[in-house]
């Protein structure tokens, strides 16, 4: 086995080298050491003593030279993230004007001053910066007002203005007017700017067709156009708008319900008589005695989502004053009520009261109508009927229900229908036709 012969001197730049080594070659260049160890070994045991401490001499001078001429190997200070930064926007529709983007974040290097806050759009997260396809920053403004909070809890909005000097460019930067002020760390930051316009979906920051996310690249300086202290870049997604279309059919929708003779509706307002149960296609009177006045009801319940409602009419399918007509004698006839002075009208209904005629079939039975519907004037007085409408007296007939808005359908009418005769009448049976006519008020 060869055993090298190493001196003194040789020792003396062994020591050196492992100190260098240590302090140079592994802490500050890290080059991969066996190499380095390699090459070593061919000095040390090839004999070649005078090439070795050239080289170690030469690796002592250049160390000594990166060292000091700033090549890189003494560590640089690097700034800090931000934490917590984000941003909140009024609107993420693509291309949106008038909106306001809230920039948030919290310091990372407390025990500094801060007097500048950049704000960088752009297309990337880093290198070079590109301002997003038609992002709008002239005309934007910083937002002061109590709602959108102070700058930070130490410090008022008031205190910084808005430079958009290169908003062009997609930069804007915040300065603090008051001067710089010291921040601490964790401290929460939050500026408000309005009137920014959207840039589009297709501003290139992703491969996303109907959005794009961008970039805002955020710098705090310690002083206007100084030392960079904290950075964080923050992404933002502008959306293509949803377009959400429906079409609300009209409705309307009219129930004709029977009600039971021992249940009448509105019975305060009815009067006095016999009660009879009606279908929602029948007014069965039955027998009707002289001088006993009868009373058959029909409920009507109206839906609609027609902003101006409806109206529901009602008549008799007959002519002149007759609203009914005798099946064996057709000359014999039931009038329509006109109350005791003659003077009873849809306009103006009258008390009820027993047929006053003396002449067989005229005004010697009566058939008077109500209606339960407050909207339809003049007949909330308890046991007032009026002469209804037959076919000869309007198109429509007169109306017996209304509503000037949408019904829900849920509160019922009711539509009463009174009947006498006094010993003038013949006797027969009798019978009529009654329709409902509604027509909605598009």
């Amino acid at each position: 086995m060869l055993t090298p012969a190493i001196n003194l001197p040789f020792n003396r730049y062994v020591l050196k080298f492992n100190k260098l080594f240590t302090h140079v070659i592994l802490r500050r260049l890290r080059l991969p050491f066996f190499i380095f160890f390699n090459q070593l070994y061919l000095l040390v045991f090839e004999g070649s003593m005078p090439k070795l401490q050239k080289v170690l001499s030469s690796i002592v001078t250049l160390a000594t030279v990166f060292s000091f001429s700033g090549f890189g190997l003494v560590a640089s200070a690097e700034a800090a993230q931000l934490t917590n930064a984000s941003i909140v926007m009024s609107s993420s529709i693509a291309g949106a004007t008038g909106v306001s983007h809230q920039i948030l974040f919290d310091i990372a290097s407390g025990g500094n001053n801060l007097q500048e806050v950049d704000l960088q759009y752009s297309t990337t997260p880093s290198g070079s910066a590109t301002m997003p396809t038609n992002l709008a920053l002239g005309a934007s403004s910083l937002d002061g007002s109590a709602n959108s909070g102070n700058a930070a809890s130490s410090d008022a909005t008031s205190n910084w203005a808005l430079d958009k000097t290169n908003s062009a460019t997609g930069l804007l930067k915040l300065t603090r007017t008051a001067g710089a002020v010291a921040v601490t760390t964790s401290e929460a930051y939050q500026f408000t700017i309005n009137g920014i316009g959207n840039n589009d979906e297709t501003s290139a920051c992703d491969a996303v067709a109907n959005s794009d996310s961008c970039f805002i690249r955020i710098t705090t300086k310690t002083t206007t156009g100084g030392t960079v202290l904290d950075t964080s870049t923050i992404s933002y997604t502008v959306v293509d708008a949803v377009q959400v279309t429906a079409t609300v059919d009209p409705i309307l929708t009219f129930t004709v319900t029977g009600v039971s003779g021992t249940s009448l509706q509105d019975s305060s307002n009815v009067g006095s008589g016999t009660g009879v149960t009606t279908t929602s296609t029948t007014l069965p009177f039955a027998n009707v005695t002289v001088g006993t006045p009868k009373i058959a009801q029909q409920q009507l319940n109206t839906e609609t989502n027609d902003n101006n409602g409806y109206f529901v009419y009602g008549k008799f399918i007959t002519t002149g004053n007759v609203v009914m007509k005798g099946l064996a004698v057709t000359s014999n006839v039931i009038s329509k009520f006109i109350g005791s002075a003659s003077n009873a009208t849809w306009a103006s209904p009258k008390a009820w009261a027993s047929p006053t005629g003396t002449t067989q079939n005229i005004n010697s039975a009566w058939l008077g109508v109500r209606t339960s519907d407050t909207d339809v004037a003049n007949f909330g007085t308890t046991n007032f009927y009026a002469p209804p409408d037959v076919l000869n007296d309007t198109v429509t007939g007169q109306a017996v229900s209304k509503s000037t808005g949408p019904d829900n359908g849920t509160s019922p009418i009711y539509v009463t229908f009174k009947i006498e005769a006094n010993a003038f009448q013949p006797a027969d049976q009798y019978a009529g036709t009654w329709q409902y006519n509604v027509v909605p008020s598009y």
